[in-house]
């Protein structure tokens, strides 16, 4: 590989952490100016868009005004021909398992009371009570961030750490940093997700598959935390049905499986 055409790890870690910067900082500015203006309830939708918006703004200049190939550096190939629909087939079998994971580690190692409330909080921060509230967080936390948070940290940073350490070094690297910009008591479910997608991204080179994945993930979430499921057959003593995990366990383990298989060329640019 010629690493002249994609950032050097160091470089890309120090822009990542810019753009962290330039993202919260983006947000509170126009939080403090918002506010008072149209109250908390409004504010935040845009606080969220502004934010996940600027994250990658760093990056994008960086990797211009140092002339890198820019289809490289943010791994903007075409995937292989048909992973997109085996991508869906995990993205959406992934939920209930991952629904059970939560469950079953909250039973194991139960957060302490203060995370605990702060996470609900975090929960209840995303429900909306219009259309107009659930458009713009549909806009923020589900199509920008999709797009925004994939361009750097498995475009850019993954990428950039391939360049140095092996592949799995470079996925772990980039979802601990994922991770840890989340700022959330859900740290361990975030960087597993983030292993997945950085998986997804290295497999295909490309980064259209972890975008889709990244988008429904959070669409379904947003979903299930505002119009919560009552179905019966659903779930089963707090916790997902095993007629739901069993299923999904095995079109997750299938459709990883014939991934893999379809992407066996692993090939990085």
């Amino acid at each position: 590989m010629d690493f002249r055409i994609t950032p050097e790890k160091n470089s890309a870690l120090w822009i990542t952490i810019l753009g962290i910067i330039t993202a919260f900082g983006a947000a509170a500015i126009i939080g403090v100016l918002l506010i008072p203006l149209i109250g908390l309830d409004r504010a935040k939708w845009i606080v969220l868009i502004i934010g996940e918006a600027m994250i990658i703004l760093p990056a994008l200049l960086y990797v211009r005004a140092r002339e890198y190939d820019f289809h490289k550096s943010f791994r903007l190939s075409k995937p292989p021909k048909g992973t997109m629909i085996l991508v869906i087939l995990i993205t959406f079998s992934l939920q209930p398992l991952m629904y059970e994971f939560d469950r079953l580690l909250s039973d194991i190692l139960p957060l302490p009371p203060f995370l605990e409330k702060l996470l609900d909080n975090a929960m209840e921060s995303l429900i909306v009570d219009s259309v107009g509230s659930f458009l713009l967080l549909t806009l923020g936390a589900v199509f920008i961030a999709g797009i925004s948070e994939e361009i750097l940290f498995r475009g850019f940073l993954q990428k950039s750490f391939e360049n140095t350490v092996s592949p799995m070094r470079a996925v772990m690297l980039s979802s601990l940093v994922f991770s840890l910009v989340h700022l959330s008591p859900q740290l361990l479910q975030i960087f597993l997700l983030g292993i997945l997608l950085g998986y997804i991204a290295f497999r295909t080179n490309s980064l259209y598959p972890s975008i889709v994945l990244h988008m429904i993930n959070n669409a379904i979430a947003i979903s299930a935390l505002n119009w919560q499921l009552s179905a019966s057959f659903y779930y089963s003593e707090n916790h997902v049905s095993p007629l739901i995990v069993v299923p999904a366990l095995i079109i997750f383990g299938v459709a990883l499986r014939l991934f893999h298989t379809k992407t066996a060329a692993g090939v990085i640019d």
